[in-house]
Parts: structure tokens; sequence; C-alpha cells
């Protein structure tokens, strides 16, 4: 029935972001983030795109090697206005074993 749907809302940006810079296409995610930095979440989505970075380099064991990830989308973000926030942000609520890869 119509009164049992729920509704809800899940970020995606930062993924798309994520696979276009992972991809080396990061014209096309600056393109994108400039359309997308005036969205309320967009500091959020940043912070994500940290997160899912570092994430990826931990579980594969390639930290600052040069498949490792995190490397590409701290080169991305440099060019937005909020990457110091983004990274600072981030690091508060990552475990400190980790602070070195940021």
């Amino acid at each position: 029935t119509v009164e049992s749907l729920k509704c809800r809302s899940e970020t995606f940006l930062h993924i798309l972001l994520h696979q276009l810079v992972v991809k080396n296409l990061e014209k096309h995610a600056h393109a994108i983030a400039k359309m997308c930095e005036q969205l309320p979440y967009f500091h959020h989505t940043l912070e994500l795109m940290i997160h899912k970075a570092l994430e990826s380099d931990m579980s594969t064991d390639t930290g600052m090697f040069e498949d490792a990830v995190l490397p590409h989308v701290v080169r991305f973000m440099r060019q937005l206005p909020h990457y110091l926030s983004a990274v600072a942000h981030c690091a508060r609520k990552t475990e400190m074993t980790q602070w070195k890869y940021l």
C-alpha cells in the first residue's frame, strides 16, 4: 500500500566523482563538481570521497604505492574550494593509524 512506502535519499555524488578520478577523467569530474559545489551537502561529498579512497587503499594494501587511489583523489580535490576543511573533517573521523596516509 501507499502508506507502507518509505522514502529515503542516499548520496551518490562521491561515488561518481571517485570513479571519474580513478579512470583519469578528472576534467569531467571537475565539471560535475563545479555544477554541484553550491549543494548544501557538497562538503560532505568531499569527505566521503576521501574516506572511500582511504578505505580502498587500506583494503588492498596498496598504501602509498603507484596504484593507490588516495593521491589521485587528493590531486583532484586540491583544486576545489573546501579541500583543506574536508581533509580536516575526514582526519577527525579516521583512525589514528591511517592519518599518515592523509
